[in-house]
């Protein structure tokens, strides 16, 4: 076990803002099968990246709506991979439940560096901008019930912040909106309530935002049906993410 006891009085960035106010409304517009069972991490919109759990996983590039893959690569670290974000130009962070590494990959597949997550058992995860050009991945720990604020140059575990249900799997969002998939409730919390219910076993998650700041559209995997399901938001939804919506759905 790492340091994490020594990490957890953390006040987290603001966190506890993260977990509390109103939901918006999420409507669910459809949904399209993952490439292959066992899906874990996701990262884009419709042409995205999904990581294909098992004991030989692999990153797949698609456009799900339609089942196309556009690409796929054998996931470095092997057996355990999961979590998925983009990073700088056209890289990726890949992380991995088992034995707790984060990989900096490009689209390929190639390592441009790693390291340890400062807590064991990182599953998927986002990348945010804070101050400047500085950013910081939250990741999600299942089996910790937490957001694990990490920063991306230097692997150092810079806050944690409790999860709003039992068992986090996936994260995201724009302030002062943040996501959280939670396996153990199976359910997608907005600022800690509950906006989707029901998916089963939420494993992965992915949002699209406006220029405003506004989050109108989320992407949930689960891995009981092997589905990724496509939500938007119908309550703040500008012209601009109605239009992609009805072009994709004519």
């Amino acid at each position: 076990m790492r340091k994490l006891a020594l990490c957890c009085g953390l006040a987290v960035l603001a966190g506890a803002a993260f977990f509390v106010g109103q939901a918006e409304g999420w409507r669910f517009m459809a949904s399209w099968p993952t490439p292959g069972p066992d899906p874990r991490g996701y990262c884009g919109d419709f042409v995205s990246y999904i990581v294909q759990g098992g004991v030989s996983p692999y990153v797949y590039e698609g456009y799900w709506p339609t089942g196309s893959i556009l690409s796929s690569f054998p996931a470095p670290g092997g057996r355990g991979a999961w979590g998925l974000c983009r990073a700088s130009g056209y890289g990726m962070y890949l992380s991995n439940n088992r034995t707790s590494w984060i990989y900096h990959i490009n689209s390929t597949g190639s390592v441009y560096s790693s390291f340890e997550c400062p807590v064991d058992g990182p599953a998927d995860m986002e990348r945010r901008r804070y101050t400047g050009v500085q950013y910081y991945l939250h990741v999600a720990i299942p089996d910790r019930n937490l957001i694990a604020v990490v920063n991306e140059n230097t692997g150092s575990l810079v806050a944690t912040m409790p999860g709003p249900g039992s068992e986090p799997t996936g994260c995201g969002g724009e302030p002062p909106e943040f996501f959280v998939t939670d396996s153990g409730t199976h359910a997608v919390y907005e600022r800690g309530i509950v906006v989707v219910s029901g998916i089963m076993t939420p494993v992965g998650f992915d949002y699209t935002a406006l220029t405003d700041g506004w989050v109108d559209n989320i992407f949930v995997v689960d891995d009981a049906t092997d589905r990724i399901y496509f939500y938007w938001n119908d309550t703040a939804l500008a012209p601009a993410s109605l239009g992609r919506v009805k072009a994709l759905f004519r």
